[in-house]
């Protein structure tokens, strides 16, 4: 009898547990918020987005046209810069002048320019070689043949075009310091100045480069 009334003391303890955990979960139920999950972002937050991308985009593009247009800059002046030292070495190749006035020679062209005086105030665009072709499409001499670059090798003539080559000569002589006097009499030294231009789509002209050399003329000893 007693182990009887053991299992059944056991058996009431164990209906009380149960019940008290069903109230316990339907309190719970009843107490507790239920989380509503969103979906999407808001009519603000999208907007709001919206803005954010259009700024930072805007940003964005104004950096890149900024570097590409720099970087188009620097190209104009490197080639400018070369345009100007290939026509100063060419000058350098020719003769030093007599004593006559400066540009007094007739030339027809300028691969008939025999000093540097023949040199004074001549003005190309677009740039071209000694020769008459354009910068970029000229080829080599082979025995008494000019041969031209092939079509496939040759500069996109519009690409040069805007730039233009111009020469100042001037007589001078050296000052009592380390620098020159431009004079009116023939003089043993020249100043050559090579500036080389860019034209602009709105119409600008800027001087890209500009190089200048003294050239002299040392007399033979005796």
């Amino acid at each position: 009898m007693a182990m009887i009334e053991k299992s059944r003391s056991r058996m009431s303890r164990n209906r009380s547990l149960i019940v008290l955990c069903a109230d316990w979960r339907r309190k719970s139920r009843t107490t507790t918020p239920r989380i509503r999950v969103r979906r999407g972002f808001s009519m603000v937050e999208a907007l709001l987005a919206v803005t954010i991308t259009t700024i930072a985009g805007g940003a964005l593009l104004t950096s890149i046209g900024s570097a590409v247009q720099t970087s188009s800059e620097s190209t104009h002046t490197t080639i400018a810069q070369g345009l100007a030292e290939q026509l100063m070495d060419e000058i350098a190749a020719t003769r030093f002048p007599e004593d006559e006035p400066i540009g007094s020679t007739v030339a027809l062209t300028r691969e008939d320019f025999e000093d540097i005086d023949d040199y004074s105030g001549w003005k190309q665009s677009p740039p071209t070689s000694r020769d008459g072709f354009v910068v970029g499409t000229e080829g080599f001499e082979w025995r008494e043949f000019k041969i031209r670059r092939v079509t496939m090798m040759r500069l996109n003539p519009k690409y040069i075009a805007p730039f233009s080559r111009q020469v100042d000569i001037e007589r001078v002589e050296p000052d009592s310091g380390s620098g020159w006097n431009v004079v009116s009499q023939h003089t043993n030294h020249r100043q050559v100045t090579v500036r080389v231009n860019y034209a602009y789509p709105n119409g600008t002209i800027a001087t890209l480069a500009e190089v200048t050399r003294i050239f002299s003329y040392v007399p033979a000893a005796p």
